[in-house]
């Protein structure tokens, strides 16, 4: 953190009646300071960072909704229906919804969208985007669809409650077209037409995207999804994080996010703020390009995964507020298992595996990271360094860009990597497809370990758990995997994380879900 802003923060921090509250420009308006949008920050069906998804919920729906425990609800649609393979799936759309445009949803628009995201092809994360291309949707009536899938996919409710699966409107993707953008998607990476409590009003690069309430809201779920209480939501981008936490103090914004630990705790103290954890499928972890020399070698790996100190990372950076990692599998996710055992920190084992493997005096390699994904990488890559300087590694540190650090992982350009994932659907699938299964083709953003040496049965068990639905078998199965994943140190995963959020006390209503939406619709001020 730069010293002068350091020392404007403490001033405004040493005061507590001197500033008034900033008034915002209207009564209903809600501020709220991010570090940046995401990339295609408004596009359900583009591949882009995390960050954007928190817009999406906000101006689009989907066909079905889940809650934080995973229960499902229905959402555009009405009720849905099954066959008893689970190749069939069967939706009834409520009728006088109407997206921004003013058209009308219909079960054409369903198709038209799910067809959009393979049409444009770089989703990283639905796996509609291969699934789509063997599989049928019919358009049974105005309101009815079906989804004929080429395979069983018994967990296909949960795959559609994630955002990537906004319903756009057909017409305002059509009048955006073009020959050469026949998906309208460079225009829908700022621009929105979905049926969202929120629609689209304005956006300033570099400065805000402002969203308004949406007047024709059809008026959502209860408990689960409503129409706004706000008539305005100002994003202001806004990098620094020290001047995020300014403009918290003086009254500018309302809400602020991706605080690091120190600014957070003194917010924390601070009269008419409060700060709130909000608990995510979301983990830290150290990762292994295994493709390459040297950490193909399993040795190597269990090495590395001995000479950190997890717990003072979690204790010293993290101020203990983060969760202990017992696998790759959450708290919360099928799979977890607490009784697991960790990776021990052990300096005279880590040196005896580095010399069984054929490295007694180490080697040189390069960590990368993105400040921008988490701020507590920039001490927790220096901790890393120090730590395997005492088996013999030479760790040299490149801080990237966030889309730096993506490109270098999908394409295996890169030694070692900080990183941090999110399940999107909290289901254990997507995590377990990225880091724990050797490369395959439908493998969407294989993001680190490429375990080419991994046994057949791992792919086959990762493919095999997304076609059963029974809690009690996957929560067997991900477990054996997370089991076998550990053992062989495909990645070293280092800590959960809670996500925090500064806010006026005023703010009632915020929530943020594992999901990762920023449900702003149930926000209101007093």
């Amino acid at each position: 953190m730069k010293r002068s802003a350091r020392m404007a923060l403490v001033l405004l921090l040493s005061v507590t009646t001197a500033l008034a509250f900033v008034a915002s420009a209207y009564a209903t308006d809600l501020v709220y300071a991010r570090p940046s949008l995401g990339t295609k920050f408004l596009d359900p069906h583009q591949g882009g960072n995390s960050g954007r998804y928190q817009n999406l919920n906000l101006v689009y729906d989907t066909l079905v909704f889940s809650d934080d425990n995973g229960t499902l609800y229905p959402l555009l649609a009405e009720r849905w229906e099954a066959s008893e393979d689970y190749t069939e799936w069967t939706f009834r759309l409520r009728s006088g919804i109407v997206f921004h445009d003013g058209t009308p949803l219909n079960a054409a628009a369903v198709k038209f969208s799910f067809d959009r995201i393979v049409g444009i092809g770089n989703h990283t994360v639905a796996q509609w985007r291969f699934l789509g291309k063997d599989s049928t949707i019919e358009v049974v009536d105005n309101l009815t669809v079906r989804f004929k899938l080429s395979k069983p996919f018994p967990l296909f409710l949960t795959e559609v409650v994630y955002a990537c699966y906004g319903i756009i409107s057909p017409t305002a993707v059509q009048q955006h077209a073009t020959s050469a953008d026949p998906w309208a998607a460079e225009y829908f990476s700022s621009n929105e037409c979905g049926t969202g409590p929120f629609q689209f009003s304005e956006f300033v690069p570099g400065e805000r995207l402002v969203l308004v309430k949406n007047p024709k809201y059809w008026g959502g779920v209860e408990g689960v999804k409503s129409a706004a209480k706000v008539d305005r939501l100002v994003m202001r981008i806004v990098p620094d994080a020290t001047t995020r936490a300014i403009l918290l103090q003086s009254g500018e914004v309302d809400i602020v996010e991706q605080l690091p630990v120190d600014l957070l705790g003194q917010l924390a103290t601070v009269p008419g703020i409060k700060v709130e954890y909000f608990p995510l499928q979301n983990f830290a972890s150290l990762h292994f390009n295994g493709g390459k020399a040297p950490f193909n070698n399993e040795k190597v790996r269990q090495a590395i995964s001995h000479a950190i100190d997890i717990d003072a990372i979690i204790n010293e950076v993290e101020k203990g507020h983060v969760l202990p990692m017992y696998g790759l599998a959450t708290q919360g996710m099928i799979g977890h298992d607490p009784t697991r055992a960790r990776p021990m920190y052990d300096v005279a084992l880590a040196k005896r595996l580095m010399a069984e493997a054929g490295y007694p005096n180490g080697f040189s390699a390069t960590l990368i990271w993105a400040t921008e994904r988490r701020a507590e990488f920039d001490l927790e890559a220096v901790l890393i360094q120090e730590y395997l300087a005492e088996i013999g590694i030479k760790l040299t540190l490149q801080s990237l860009a966030y889309s730096a650090q993506l490109e270098k992982q999908l394409n295996a350009d890169f030694d070692l990597s900080l990183m941090t994932f999110t399940s999107g659907t909290g289901d254990p699938s997507q995590i377990f497809d990225k880091y724990i299964a050797p490369p395959h083709p439908a493998a969407v953003g294989q993001y680190s370990m490429r375990w080419e040496a991994a046994p057949p049965f791992v792919a086959e068990l990762v493919e095999y758990g997304m076609t059963i639905w029974d809690p009690a078998m996957r929560q067997h199965l991900y477990a054996f995997l997370d089991d076998v994943g550990m053992a062989a140190a495909v990645s070293v995963p280092l800590y959960q994380i809670p996500v925090p959020f500064a806010m006026r006390d005023n703010v009632r209503g915020f929530i943020y879900d594992t999901l990762r939406r920023s449900c702003f619709y149930f926000v209101s001020k007093d």
